[in-house]
């Protein structure tokens, strides 16, 4: 039975040895770590005191479950209660979903295959509830931040060195950026095992986004959108910018938007009120850090990396916009227009001071493929530049689930498959596709999925490299009608080893059957 303190009966300073629940069953502070003044004062502020903790006889979920829920037998059952725990029968398969309100069915259900009890629901006040999310958030916010400042306090250190970097414009040139491409793309990439962990959240979302994390990211996007945005009108107008500023944006990126884990939410989120070269850059640089990390590359590698992907579309500026906003299909003459845009953007570069020596070999080679059919310079596999190899999957993805003015978004599980062939066929760099997978997820984070109960919902998050798996924010149930309480699923969890994504679905009626288990076979 769990025990009742109050936070104010422990010292701070000390070291948790028990994990803090609230009366609602939701934990508040993990153990092993260290109770501060701070956590103290987001419990007063918040007008929360009571914390609960296992006696020795229960776990921390033993705990958590007691607080949340009751037992009832089905016959107690009453219509309006709402599953605690999900009902499985005994091979497994799920009956009733956790977060759904029970009916008269349920009830028939559950004698037909004889379950004896169930987990309910505990009602509390809307005053409890509101107090307890209100302080969640504050706690969460407080254990967010010693990971951001561990990657900022690692990255402040990161340094691209002199020797990589261009002192002098003339040495951006088309001779000298496939002779750097060639030279630099054989030299060994440093690696640091310790940078995924920086990168990558430790853990996988357990509910929905709150308001405050949506906004946190928003304004953060709006403040780099901004600063991206100045720095490619002065590139537009033929003006000097000053390399700091743009080294200033991609730091802000990986250590602010990067660090924070509710930020692949929002990667190519649409109704930004930016231009597409601004909003793509950015998405760009966002998702070839995530999977540059996810490789393991060295900090100093990721802020040259960044360099170039913030950069890499830069020559789309001196495109004329009526071309490449244009809403038909182009003339042949448009379409080579377009592919001018890799050696616009070389003459570009000469323009920004102190550049790392990779960025105009990014610029130029992002449109290359590995097995020659890319442009400007139908490079190969061996001539392309690691980075050019995570860019142009970077680029592809976002581009491709974005809308454009000729085109609806493609589905972005549509999209993924699409770039899994292109790696079968040789086209596109098979590790940074796994890394890009790892990011988002086969079906990528905030697309809607089906699952194999008939239950829909939104794909939250995914940690680690079991891409089919996601987590899952139910929130329709097989009748397509809106759940009680939507409930998330971790499909890696073995509770749910028998739950599977069976269709990508983008609308209500445009649904694409999916094979998980033939993709795995694959190596997706």
């Amino acid at each position: 039975m769990p025990k009742q303190k109050s936070i104010n009966d422990f010292p701070t300073g000390i070291i948790l040895f028990s994990p803090l629940f609230a009366e609602t069953g939701d934990l508040l502070i993990k153990d092993d770590r260290e109770l501060t003044s701070v956590h103290v004062q987001a419990f007063k502020e918040c007008g929360v005191s009571a914390v609960f903790v296992p006696d020795h006889t229960e776990s921390a979920e033993e705990c958590s479950l007691t607080l949340r829920c009751i037992q009832k037998a089905p016959a107690d059952l009453h219509d309006g209660d709402v599953i605690g725990v999900a009902v499985n029968d005994e091979r497994g398969r799920l009956l009733i979903p956790e977060g759904q309100a029970i009916a008269a069915s349920h009830r028939e259900t559950l004698k037909r295959v004889g379950i004896t009890r169930v987990y309910i629901r505990r009602d509390f006040s809307a005053v409890i509830v509101e107090r307890i999310n209100n302080l969640r958030t504050r706690l969460k916010e407080l254990t967010r931040k010693p990971d951001t400042i561990r990657l900022k306090s690692r990255f402040e250190e990161a340094r691209i060195d002199s020797a990589r970097k261009l002192d002098d414009s003339r040495m951006i040139s088309h001779t000298r950026v496939i002779k750097t491409a060639s030279e630099d793309a054989s030299r060994t990439v440093r690696i640091d095992s310790t940078v995924r962990s920086l990168i990558e959240p430790r853990t996988r979302l357990s509910e929905p986004e709150r308001t405050t994390d949506a906004l946190r990211v928003r304004n953060v996007r709006g403040d780099l959108l901004g600063r991206i945005g100045g720095i490619f009108d002065l590139l537009a107008r033929g003006k000097a910018v000053d390399g700091a500023e743009v080294e200033s944006i991609v730091r802000e990126v990986v250590v602010t938007l990067v660090g924070d884990r509710h930020h692949r939410l929002h990667i190519c989120e649409a109704g930004e009120a930016h231009d597409y070269i601004v909003s793509h850059s950015l998405n760009v640089t966002a998702l070839s850090v995530n999977i540059a990390g996810r490789l393991g590359y060295a900090l100093n590698e990721i802020l040259e990396l960044a360099f170039g992907a913030l950069l890499h579309d830069a020559g789309m500026l001196s495109v004329a916009r009526e071309i490449r906003e244009k809403p038909g299909r182009l003339s042949p003459a448009e379409r080579d227009a377009i592919r001018e845009h890799p050696r616009l953007g070389l003459e570009m570069c000469k323009s920004i001071s102190g550049l790392p020596l990779t960025v105009p070999v990014v610029v130029y080679q992002e449109n290359e493929r590995l097995d020659g059919s890319g442009y400007p310079e139908g490079a190969r596999a061996e001539d392309i530049h690691p980075y050019a190899r995570i860019v142009m999957i970077a680029a592809s993805y976002d581009a491709m689930v974005r809308v454009r003015p000729w085109r609806e978004p493609i589905k972005p599980y549509r999209v993924m498959k699409d770039l899994l062939e292109g790696v079968h066929k040789g086209r596109l760099d098979a590790n940074a596709m796994r890394a890009l997978m790892e990011t988002l997820s086969l079906f990528p984070i905030t697309s809607r999925v089906k699952l194999s109960n008939g239950h829909t919902g939104i794909v939250l998050d995914t940690v680690g490299n079991v891409v089919t798996r996601p987590v899952v924010l139910v929130d329709m149930d097989p009748d397509g009608n809106a759940v009680t309480q939507p409930v998330v699923l971790d499909l890696e969890q073995t509770e749910y080893a028998s739950t599977k994504i069976v269709e990508a679905i983008t609308g209500p009626v445009d649904f694409e059957r999916v094979d998980t288990d033939e993709l795995e076979k694959q190596g997706a």
